[in-house]
């Protein structure tokens, strides 16, 4: 990307990893901060909490107390390092006062397989994937990490509701280009891309995929970024997080 003509004609999709959780990395052939330029957040998606059915915890609370007692004993699979299962992950463990062992896996298809299958203990899958193994039994859904509760899992609360006061971590996607992008081509593509994500034929989408939308101008994508590279980099300094 950061070699990429600046003409506007080259996007990336990113996530937190791209944008927030880099400083995991000791190196990178480029810096995001400078040579990504914000287009648009496109929108948040919540984490659920999951646990295989077999292990002696039915809600959040009787989990903390397992895992407190137990520390380092259970395991929980991401999509990998700096992923958003991972870091909502982290940031569970540094605000809940319990330390897990995190299994990182090359997707979250493989991580949860190894869930459905009683291998790790628990997850913190988005919700858009989890729900319908979440219904389907194979899986048990303990608390949301949003704010709020989810439409895809109306009557599991969050975490905050459980009693960790202010807690939030989610999965969000956003658009991006070249940071030498011309402002007049980047607003263009913020007002088109934000049409789209407020469309009336497309909100039960959006409502399927579990996806809260979030849009606004690229001024306001700029502000986000900043926010929660904050957030993530205080996670991945407190948990000693690095790849070389």
């Amino acid at each position: 990307m950061s070699a990429a003509k600046p003409d506007g004609h080259t996007l990336v999709l990113g996530t937190v990893g791209v944008h927030a959780a880099y400083s995991i990395y000791s190196k990178l052939s480029y810096d995001p901060a400078k040579d990504l330029r914000p287009i648009i957040v496109l929108g948040e998606v919540p984490c659920v909490i999951a646990v295989h059915p077999s292990r002696p915890f039915n809600d959040l609370a009787q989990f903390l107390t397992y895992a407190k007692s137990n520390p380092e004993t259970l395991t929980f699979g991401s999509a990998g390092v700096g992923s958003s299962t991972h870091m909502v992950g982290e940031l569970f463990q540094q605000a809940a006062g319990i330390q897990l062992r995190h299994v990182p896996y090359r997707g979250s298809s493989m991580a949860m397989n190894d869930l459905m299958g009683g291998q790790i203990d628990m997850m913190f899958e988005l919700i858009t994937t989890a729900a319908p193994i979440v219904k389907s039994g194979q899986i048990r859904a303990l608390a949301v990490t949003s704010m709020q509760r989810s439409s895809a899992l109306p009557d599991i609360p969050t975490v905050d509701e459980l009693g960790i006061a202010g807690f939030e971590g989610t999965g969000w996607f956003t658009i991006a280009t070249a940071s030498g992008v011309p402002g007049p081509i980047v607003a263009k593509l913020n007002r088109d891309i934000d049409e789209i994500l407020r469309a009336p034929n497309l909100q039960d989408l959006w409502r399927t995929l579990a996806l809260t939308v979030m849009g606004g101008t690229d001024e306001r994508a700029a502000l986000f970024f900043e926010s929660e590279r904050d957030k993530w980099v205080k996670v991945i300094k407190a948990a000693n997080i690095h790849i070389e």
